[in-house]
């Protein structure tokens, strides 16, 4: 593509850019990925709408090439038969684009990198009125030769960020804990959130969701700094007079977090939950399948209105369990009991 640029001069168009790189070695995933990453939007369409006409565009081209090589290519007419598609009026948008945290969402996906903006862009202002702390501030600081100057292990600190990944754990308790991967616009850290806390605020380790998170820095060993996280607020204004609260820690915030989680993001509405699935079927050979206890136990994470459906094989028994059905939490069945045993309705 470069080599092409430099040779032959800018590209001018979209339907220009696959003409001249045709005979490459790109492939139409390859190509969709870089619309969806903003590879063409210097050429002033959405990226939507050139995901929705690439195939067409492609074709034509294709087509065009299969004409030439057959000597019946019309060398004035260009596209030129009468069914052939007007590709000028399919390039006009007529689709809405991507929303600004899709197409983040998406660069990160396809590239490990944000590129048109970042999420916690639109978090400016709640971040600076609740003390969060810049991670990448913590984790220069502790990476200093001559040791941390701002930083120490077991200090209290406040954290804004967007939840990366998380994943659970049973402790030797038989009790469930949480690691989440938080990230801001400076760095990342990790966040532990043991029993007590993944009661009160496990169901917000939702993937792409953005939060607070109070606790203490933990430094062990060579890793790099953590959080244990004692409390988690919803990114939001709403959130600031629960963080100015210190006591009361588990037992006094607890009514007013259901308020704001169902006034500020109700549960269909954060971001990884399964579109329009509202039940969420797992198939065990029989009842005493001890996976069936670790399943409850991320159910802890995923509190919902959708229904989650126990088929046992042995007794023909089923069992409906409440639940939100995420993307993060499928992602899990599925590697805890295998793609052909969990579907999503």
């Amino acid at each position: 593509i470069v080599a092409e640029r430099e040779q032959e001069g800018p590209y001018t168009t979209f339907q220009q850019f696959f003409e001249r790189t045709f005979a490459t070695d790109l492939n139409r995933r390859a190509l969709e990925n870089m619309i969806r990453c903003g590879v063409f939007d210097s050429l002033g369409y959405y990226r939507s709408q050139l995901v929705d006409v690439m195939n067409v565009v492609l074709d034509a081209i294709a087509d065009t090439r299969k004409q030439n090589l057959e000597g019946q290519f019309d060398l004035f007419g260009g596209f030129g038969g009468e069914d052939d598609p007007d590709l000028s009026q399919l390039m006009q948008p007529h689709s809405p684009e991507f929303e600004p945290m899709e197409k983040m969402r998406m660069e990160r996906e396809l590239t490990g990198l944000y590129l048109s903006g970042h999420p916690m862009d639109q978090y400016r202002e709640v971040t600076r009125r609740a003390g969060a702390v810049p991670m990448g501030r913590i984790l220069s600081d502790f990476a200093q030769e001559e040791g941390p100057t701002q930083f120490a292990d077991e200090q209290r600190v406040c954290l804004a960020g967007i939840i990366l990944s998380s994943r659970t754990r049973t402790t030797k308790n038989n009790t469930l804990m949480a690691y989440a991967m938080l990230e801001d616009d400076t760095g990342s850290m990790e966040l532990i959130l043991f029993a007590r806390a993944m009661e009160e605020y496990g169901g917000l380790l939702a993937e792409g969701y953005g939060v607070l998170a109070e606790g203490r820095i933990s430094v062990r060993d060579e890793k790099q700094p953590q959080l244990i996280c004692e409390r988690l607020f919803p990114l939001a204004e709403e959130s600031l007079p629960l963080l100015e609260q210190r006591g009361g820690r588990y037992g006094a915030d607890r009514n007013r977090m259901g308020q704001y989680r169902s006034q500020e993001t109700p549960k269909d509405q954060i971001p990884g939950v399964v579109p329009g699935a509202t039940k969420l079927y797992l198939r065990f050979d029989r009842e005493d399948d001890p996976r069936v206890k670790k399943v409850r136990q991320m159910l802890v994470m995923f509190p919902g209105t959708g229904q989650m459906v126990l088929y046992f094989r042995d007794s023909k028994r089923r069992f409906g369990i409440p639940c939100l059905i995420h993307t993060s939490l499928v992602r899990e069945l599925k590697r805890l009991l295998g793609e052909e045993n969990v579907v999503v309705k």
